[in-house]
């Protein structure tokens, strides 16, 4: 879905972070805008007790004025200085998903807001990013199919971002189609633009469900 993941309500929403927890520009300093100083403090209480947080990791704080419950703030790889994501900063950009997803499962939320993680300062390709972050939520999936996480809904303000989600959506689908690992039924109704990863054996109201 293309908009702002601090409108979104999700109960928890993932956030691009550095390993200071400095929220200079992007998704993180909207979120402290918009939520507060009491997130900026929690990340600093965070470094001052336990150190920097290593790429490939995340932590959270509590959501301050935001309607989430939760912040879940990654890092993940810095490509800036290379042409393309070497395998390491694909296994990076894995495991800070994985992270994030595990804390949003470990505190029983039940919906989370993914951006394009590392597409922004970090420069990781968008679609390339957007095709990672959709794997590692599938195979999450896959490893806790009795996760309190119903809902995982993929959202970013930059048009560009949310297209390589699509298409990374239908890329990751054919694949794992063609692994026979799984099926997935696509449901667009009325044009509506909602683009996500959903999860949910409840509901069938969104517009990309996956059904095992």
């Amino acid at each position: 879905m293309r908009g702002d993941p601090t409108d979104w309500h999700t109960e928890a929403i993932v956030s691009d972070a550095n390993s200071l927890l400095h929220p200079n520009c992007g998704l993180a300093a909207t979120i402290v805008n918009k939520g507060g100083l009491d997130i900026l403090y929690e990340c600093r209480q965070w470094i001052y007790s336990r150190g920097e947080v290593p790429v490939g990791s995340a932590m959270w704080t509590t959501a301050g004025k935001l309607s989430s419950t939760i912040i879940i703030h990654t890092v993940g790889p810095d490509v800036s200085s290379y042409r393309h994501p070497t395998l390491r900063h694909q296994q990076e950009l894995r495991d800070a998903v994985r992270s994030a997803l595990s804390i949003a499962n470990d505190l029983s939320m039940t919906s989370v807001a993914i951006p394009a993680l590392c597409t922004g300062v970090s420069h990781y390709p968008k679609y390339l990013a957007a095709r990672e972050i959709v794997a590692e939520c599938l195979e999450f999936c896959d490893d806790y199919p009795f996760t309190e996480l119903r809902l995982i809904v993929f959202m970013n303000e930059d048009q560009l971002a949310t297209t390589a989600f699509v298409q990374a959506m239908k890329d990751v689908k054919e694949q794992r189609q063609q692994e026979q690992q799984w099926t997935c039924a696509v449901e667009m109704p009325n044009g509506l633009q909602r683009f996500g990863s959903v999860f949910d054996s409840s509901s069938d109201e969104s517009s990309e469900t996956l059904e095992k």
